[in-house]
Order: structure tokens, then C-alpha cells, then sequence
């Protein structure tokens, strides 16, 4: 396995007078949506080393980890299905609502950041938009990876994400995906 060098760390700012230091303030929109949060100090240079890193290789780590309850839980709602209304649910369903809920108990991870006006700004939205990978294939057999997004994805018990996921397969399969389906997503 080659080495990797970490990124360049950031060059010190230049000392501003300290009477001509402004607070900081988070830099919200008044129509709604994230707000956005001016990056300084050491988050600013974080931010700065992971824009850099996108240039850098990266490796993957690979863990085991036990799923037998995940297996169990899976057969039991789905026998239950198949008494009750049909359909089956996926590992699929099951992880992704885990992570909308993991998310929802620790929101700085749907965070992310962004460049606004040349500064590093953290963003923090204010729902979970859980971006779904689907595959289609075309009318000429090529296939195509498209992700769209379950908007407030943290808002759903299991069954209203149930039906969110399948009703944006059935859409991205029949072609009825619209640009807002593609718009927002802040983790997939």
C-alpha cells in the first residue's frame, strides 16, 4: 500500500486589530433553508485541507461487522407484510433509515461546507435529505446511476420512509423524476 502525505497545512492568517475583530455571525437566509456559518480559525483551515484533499488518493477500509439481528428483523417484518398489506422491505430500507436516524440524533454529521464570497462556510441544513442510488437501465441497455432524495427523511417513521423510497424507485423507473427530486440531498 502506497503512503499517502497529508494535505499542506494551512498558512497562518495575518493578525487582524483587535478593535477591528467583527463577531461572528451565522449568516442565515431570512426565506428559510440551511444556514450558513462563516468558517474561522482552525475549522476554516480544516475546511481548506478537505477541498485540498480531494486531489489526494484515498484508501477504503473494509470492517465485518454482526447483522444477524438486521437478518431477524427483516424476516419479521416481512412475514408480517405478507400476512398484512404485501411488499417486501430490502437491507436496503432497513440501513438507510438507520443512518436518517443516526443523523437525526447527531445532525452535525449532515453537515458540510462550502465556499461562499472565497470563505470556507459550514453549512447546516435543516432536514436530512437521504440521497437514494438507483440504477436504470436505458431504452438501449446502458445503465445509469441516478440519486435522488427523500426530503425530510428525519420526519418519517419507518413505514412513511417505506413508502418514500419505493414511490422514488417506482418514479426513477418510470421516468417521472423531476429536477426537485435531485435537488437538496445532503447524505447518501
Amino acid at each position: 500500500m502506497k503512503a499517502v502525505a497529508p494535505a499542506p497545512a494551512a498558512k497562518p492568517a495575518a493578525a487582524a486589530p483587535a478593535a477591528a475583530k467583527p463577531k461572528a455571525e451565522p449568516a442565515a437566509e431570512a426565506t428559510g433553508g440551511p444556514e450558513f456559518v462563516t468558517l474561522r480559525g482552525p475549522a476554516a483551515a480544516v475546511a481548506k485541507n478537505m477541498n485540498a484533499s480531494i486531489e489526494v488518493p484515498t484508501a477504503t477500509s473494509v470492517r465485518a461487522v454482526p447483522v444477524k439481528l438486521l437478518f431477524d428483523n427483516r424476516i419479521v417484518i416481512n412475514n408480517h407484510l405478507k400476512r398484512a398489506r404485501g411488499g417486501k422491505i430490502s437491507f436496503t430500507h432497513l440501513i438507510g433509515y438507520a443512518m436518517v436516524q443516526a443523523i437525526k440524533a447527531m445532525p452535525s454529521m449532515n453537515y458540510s461546507f462550502q465556499e461562499k464570497d472565497g470563505k470556507p462556510t459550514l453549512v447546516k441544513p435543516e432536514h436530512v435529505n437521504f440521497g437514494l442510488a438507483i440504477d436504470l437501465v436505458k431504452p438501449n441497455g446502458d445503465r445509469q446511476l441516478v440519486v435522488a432524495g427523500i426530503k425530510k427523511a428525519e420526519t418519517l417513521n419507518f413505514f412513511e420512509f417505506w413508502q418514500a423510497y419505493e414511490d422514488i424507485v417506482r418514479r426513477a423507473r418510470d421516468g417521472k423524476l423531476t429536477m426537485d427530486d435531485f435537488t437538496g440531498v445532503t447524505v447518501s
